[in-house]
């Protein structure tokens, strides 16, 4: 059972909030910069309630700031959860933390608020959303026709697109060409723009960066590009990115905030984080991404060096098809691409690869006791398995981008590890992986690891 309730009244006992029935929507206008925290995803994670703990730390670091606006870029709830009570208690958890600002707040929907659990790109099952919806119009969100919206707050207006009419769609990771917002919102975004082009400045909000497929987004930048559009703001990802400037509007994603993020150094995807982002005019004046358990403040990483940390996070991910483990009787054989079982004396390593354009030094340690005698092959043979050798750029890797790398054909073996000479029991399966960690150095050090464990059936 979640304790999803008892942590909201939790928080809000040590927040000091009472329930929230009501949004401060009425701002007296101004011409004062516009301070706003910026909150990311908290979804993804093998804990959500623990998510909602990490996200509460990071309300009380941005109350400390004295923001006038709060934004969530998406991702607050869980869609999976399907027990309505159980969902309803996820949001009212969230919905606490959001309004321990002190600041009205504003969200744009994410996929995790609004998917249906069965995938399926462009699927016609919008109970979720319709939920989610219900939800947010009952505290106060101006969402009761669509989850497009906009507000004026000050003197500035705010947009948030839903970037989730096509259900199960995605910039990067999938029907990338579906992932786009209809004509219906694009017409009316053009008459919310064209309304208020008199704003002072204007910051839009959406959950998924559409941009990834710029033949997507290039119809809405055309629009935004007439008017005085400071920032488009988005999460998704998980990690932060600095997309740049076009046409004098900022790209820029946030990473996770209690969200499932990346075993990498914390300025490439590796820790919880919020930003702080200030409107004086059309332009971003200041734009400061927090660490949330230490408050301090982040580089604003490019796009270029998470790319390359993508590719190589989806180059680790390969080696989970390099074997195929089962247990048979007492004895371990692996199952090869003909379905025949093949008695193991070692286990190999094929798929790693060096994606990127910049020498890359990786690591593989063995997990577990029965792998013995770890030891680079092939053409890395001769050097010492228990140190990290160099990939030089491209080397074994026959295509890449930043969401999928591989080989046309399997290449030899790169690492192996003889399995220990012993009788398993087929009731307690051996655990058998790997640690890897690929580093390389750009603007700074970074690095990525992951531990790949290969299931014994």
């Amino acid at each position: 059972m979640k304790h999803s309730k008892v942590i909201a009244r939790y928080l809000a006992l040590i927040l000091g909030l009472a329930v929230i029935t009501s949004f401060p929507w009425n701002c007296k206008p101004g011409s004062q910069p516009l301070k706003i925290a910026v909150m990311g995803d908290q979804t993804g994670s093998y804990d959500l309630d623990l998510s909602y703990v990490i996200m509460a730390r990071a309300a009380e670091r941005m109350k400390k700031h004295s923001p006038n606006l709060l934004i969530h870029v998406g991702d607050m709830t869980e869609s999976r959860v399907m027990d309505l009570d159980e969902y309803e208690q996820d949001f009212n958890t969230a919905a606490y933390i959001m309004a321990s600002v002190g600041a009205p707040w504003y969200l744009a929907a994410g996929d995790h608020d609004v998917n249906p659990p069965r995938f399926e790109p462009g699927s016609k099952d919008r109970s979720n959303e319709a939920r989610f919806q219900k939800l947010c119009a009952g505290i106060g969100l101006p969402v009761e026709e669509q989850l497009y919206y906009s507000v004026d707050f000050q003197d500035y207006h705010l947009i948030f697109l839903y970037s989730l009419e096509t259900l199960h769609s995605d910039p990067r990771w999938g029907s990338i060409f579906l992932n786009q917002i209809s004509e219906e919102q694009l017409d009316w975004l053009r008459s919310d723009l064209d309304e208020n082009r008199d704003a002072r400045g204007i910051l839009v909000v959406t959950h998924h960066p559409h941009w990834y497929s710029w033949s997507n987004w290039y119809r809405v930048h055309k629009v935004l590009r007439n008017y005085p559009v400071a920032a488009v703001i988005a999460g998704h990802y998980h990690y932060d990115q600095d997309d740049g400037v076009i046409d004098g509007i900022n790209y820029l994603v946030l990473g996770a905030t209690g969200g499932a993020i990346k075993d990498a150094d914390a300025e490439s995807g590796g820790c919880h984080e919020y930003a702080l982002l200030t409107l004086d005019g059309g332009t971003v004046s200041s734009y400061e991404l927090h660490e949330v358990f230490s408050d301090s403040i982040l580089e604003r990483t490019s796009r270029r060096s998470m790319d390359r940390i993508q590719a190589l996070s989806t180059s680790m991910s390969n080696i989970y098809g390099d074997e195929k483990l089962v247990l048979k009787g007492n004895q371990l054989i692996s199952i090869d691409k003909s379905n025949r079982g093949i008695t193991r004396t070692l286990l190999d390593i094929e798929s790693i690869a060096n994606p990127i354009d910049l020498p890359v030094e990786l690591s593989i340690h063995p997990v577990g006791t029965v792998l013995k005698s770890p030891r680079w092959v092939g053409s890395k043979a001769g050097l010492d398995g228990g140190h990290a050798l160099i990939l030089e750029p491209g080397e074994r890797c026959s295509w890449a981008n930043y969401s999928s790398s591989g080989q046309w054909f399997e290449p030899a073996a790169i690492w192996e590890a003889d399995l220990a000479d012993e009788i398993f029991d087929p009731d307690n399966p051996p655990t058998i992986g790997v640690d890897i960690r690929m580093s390389f150095k750009d603007t700074r050090a970074r690095w990525i690891s992951s531990r790949i464990t290969f299931p014994v059936k």
